[in-house]
C-alpha cells in the first residue's frame, strides 16, 4: 500500500490491536493528540481523489473498503474458533452473521441521521462525539466521553494479556506457563510507562510510528494467513485421537451441532453464555463509531454505507472460514487462541491430557505469528496508551491542566492498572467480551438506534421499526448478560494449569487404556487406574472417524 494517507479521527475502536491508529505522514501537519473525544486513525486514499480545502484529500469508496478491512481484521481471528465451543455448528456462525447485519443497519442509521443533522444546519458533525452532542446535547457528549475513556482502557489491558501470553509462548520463562506470563506482563510494563509519560516531556509520540504505516496491512494479512496455516498444520493430528478420547472435560462430544452451555446449565446460564458469543460478534465489527468521521472525509458521502457493507461481508466470509475450519480440527478441546495450538512434538497420549492442543513445543510458524501480533500490539500502544490517558484527562480537563501531580498520578495509575489486570486475567477472550458488552454494544448499537428515532431523518416502515426494537433489545441483552458472563468467567479462570499437567477430567476408562498403551503404562495414572482386561487395548488403535 504505497499511497500517502490522511488522518481521520476515530472514537472507541473495537479491536485492541487490529483497529490500528496511525499518525499522519510527514506530508501533512502533525496532529495534536486528541483530548477526550476522538482517536486519530489514518485512512488511505487514492491519488486521484478530489481534494478540498487546503490540500486535504477525500477518500474514495475503494479506500473506505480497504480501511475497514484493515480496521476489522486482526487479533479477532485468534479467538473466533473458540466461540464455536459454546454455540456449536449453528448458533455461533448465525450470531456472527447477525452481528454483521446489525452493524450494517447501524451504519445506515448513523449516515441517515448525519444527513438530517447537516440538513438542519448542524454541519459541525464530523466525528462520533459531535454526532452524539448534536443528537442528545451535552448529556450525549458526556456519555460518549465516559464510554470512549473506559473502552480504550479495557482494550489496552486486553492487549497486555495477549502480549504477555504470546511472549511466554515464544520465550518461556518462570516455573510455570502462568507464572511466566505474569513475569512478562511486568516486564512489558516498561513500554506502557514510556508511552504514558512520553508526552509530558517530548510531546506526541505518534509521529515516531509513521514510518511503519505502510506495513500495517502485512500484519493484518498475516493474521488471516497464519490462522489458516495453524489450523492446517494441526489437521493431520486429529486422526491420532482415539474415538474414546474425543470428549470434552465436561463430557461433551468433540463437536456440538446445537448450543452447549455446559452440564446442568440453567436458563440463566444459557442466556449469559449466548450473550457472550453475541458480544464477541459485535466486537468483530464494532466500527460504527467511525462512520461520522469517515463520511465527513468521503469524496462521495452517499457511498459510505455501501462501502462499509462490502467490507463487513468480506470480513464475515474470512471469519467464517477460520471459525468453521478451526472448530472442525480443534473441536471442543481447542484453546482460546489458535497460536497456542501451533505446536509440534506432542507427548505420547497428548489427547488424554488437559489442554491437549496446547501441549508440545512451539513451531516456527507459531513463533512468527505470536511475534507479529506482539510487535503490532506494542507499536500501536504508542497511540492507544496516550489516547487512554488523554481521554481520562478529558473527563476533568481543568484538574489536569492545572495540576502536574494529578497528571503524574493518572499515568502511574494507568500503568499499574493495566499490569494488574493482565496478571489477574489470563484469558483475553474474557476481557474482550467484558469490554465489548460494557462499551462497544452501547456505542455501536444502542446509541445509533436512539439517535435515529430521536432525530427522525425520514419515516421508516413499521417492519423496520420492529426490527430496530428487536435489535435494541438484543443489544441490552448482550450488555447485561454478556457482562455477567464475562464476570462469571473471570472467577472460573482464577487458577490456570500448564498444558499436559494431568489427565483430562471425565475421560472414560477406555480412553485411559488408550493413554496407558500409548505411554507404555509408565504413567502413575495407569498404575492407579482400575483397568479391566476388556479395557486394555493395543497400540496404535484403529480410529473410526465420524
Amino acid at each position: 500500500m504505497s499511497e500517502p494517507r490522511s488522518t481521520v479521527a476515530m472514537q472507541q475502536p473495537s479491536d485492541r490491536s487490529s483497529r490500528e491508529i496511525r499518525p499522519a505522514t510527514a506530508a501533512q501537519p502533525e496532529p495534536e493528540l486528541p483530548r477526550s473525544d476522538s482517536f486519530e486513525v489514518s485512512v488511505p486514499h487514492d491519488e486521484s481523489a478530489a481534494s478540498v480545502g487546503s490540500g486535504t484529500r477525500r477518500m474514495t469508496e475503494s479506500s473506505l473498503i480497504l480501511n475497514m478491512l484493515l480496521s476489522i481484521i486482526g487479533t479477532t481471528v485468534l479467538g473466533i474458533s473458540a466461540q464455536m465451543q459454546v454455540g456449536g455448528w449453528i448458533l455461533s456462525p448465525v450470531l456472527l452473521c447477525v452481528g454483521c447485519g446489525i452493524v450494517a443497519e447501524m451504519s445506515w442509521l448513523v449516515s441517515a441521521t448525519m444527513d438530517k443533522l447537516q440538513a438542519d444546519g448542524k454541519s459541525s458533525v464530523v466525528d462520533y462525539p459531535s454526532y452524539a452532542s448534536a443528537c442528545f446535547g451535552p448529556v450525549g457528549r458526556s456519555i460518549s466521553a465516559v464510554t470512549s475513556s473506559l473502552a480504550p482502557l479495557g482494550m489496552i489491558c486486553n492487549g497486555m494479556i495477549m502480549c504477555s501470553s504470546n511472549m511466554q509462548f515464544v520465550w518461556s520463562i518462570g516455573p510455570s506457563v502462568e507464572a511466566g506470563r505474569k513475569i512478562w506482563a511486568w516486564l512489558l510494563t516498561f513500554t506502557t510507562a514510556v508511552y504514558a509519560f512520553w508526552d509530558m516531556r517530548f510531546g506526541n509520540f505518534a509521529h515516531l510510528l509513521g514510518k511503519l504505516d505502510n506495513v500495517s496491512w502485512l500484519v493484518n494479512a498475516a493474521c488471516i494467513i497464519l490462522a489458516w496455516v495453524g489450523i492446517g498444520m494441526a489437521a493431520p493430528e486429529l486422526d491420532d485421537i482415539p474415538e474414546a478420547c474425543r470428549t470434552a472435560p465436561d463430557g461433551r462430544s468433540y463437536w456440538s451441532l446445537k448450543p452447549d452451555f455446559g452440564q446442568n446449565a440453567t436458563l440463566f446460564d444459557a442466556m449469559r453464555r449466548a450473550a457472550g458469543v453475541g458480544s464477541y460478534g459485535f466486537y468483530c465489527f464494532a466500527v460504527v463509531v467511525t462512520v461520522p468521521k469517515i463520511k465527513a472525509q468521503m469524496a462521495e458521502p452517499s457511498k459510505v454505507v455501501r462501502g462499509s457493507c462490502v467490507a463487513f461481508v468480506i470480513c464475515t466470509v474470512l471469519f467464517l472460514s477460520i471459525m468453521l475450519s478451526g472448530y472442525a480440527v480443534f473441536g471442543n478441546l481447542g484453546s482460546d487462541s489458535v497460536i497456542k495450538a501451533m505446536t509440534t512434538d506432542r507427548p505420547a497420549g497428548w489427547w488424554a491430557l488437559n489442554k491437549p492442543w496446547e501441549t508440545g513445543k512451539g513451531t516456527g510458524w507459531g513463533y512468527g505469528f505470536a511475534l507479529a501480533i506482539t510487535i503490532n500490539l506494542l507499536l500501536t500502544d504508542g497511540i492507544y496508551v496516550p489516547t487512554t490517558v488523554s481521554h481520562l484527562e478529558g473527563l476533568r480537563p481543568s484538574l489536569f491542566e492545572r495540576s502536574f501531580t494529578a497528571k503524574l498520578l493518572l499515568r502511574v495509575a494507568v500503568c499499574v492498572t493495566r499490569t494488574l489486570v493482565a496478571t489477574s486475567i489470563s484469558q483475553f477472550l474474557v476481557m474482550t467480551n467484558l469490554t465489548s458488552s460494557l462499551f462497544c454494544v452501547f456505542n455501536n448499537i444502542l446509541m445509533p438506534i436512539v439517535a435515529f428515532h430521536s432525530v427522525k431523518p425520514f419515516p421508516v416502515s413499521s417492519a423496520r421499526k420492529v426490527l430496530h426494537v428487536l435489535i435494541f433489545i438484543f443489544g441490552l441483552f448482550c450488555i447485561v448478560c454478556g457482562s455477567w458472563d464475562a464476570l462469571v468467567q473471570l472467577g472460573s479462570h482464577a487458577e490456570m494449569e500448564d498444558p499436559g499437567a494431568h489427565l483430562r477430567a471425565d475421560i472414560s476408562t477406555e480412553c485411559i487404556a488408550h493413554y496407558c498403551a500409548a505411554t507404555g503404562n509408565e504413567s502413575a495414572a495407569c498404575a492407579r487406574a482400575d483397568l479391566s482386561a476388556a479395557a486394555i487395548v493395543a497400540w496404535p488403535p484403529v480410529v473410526v472417524h465420524q
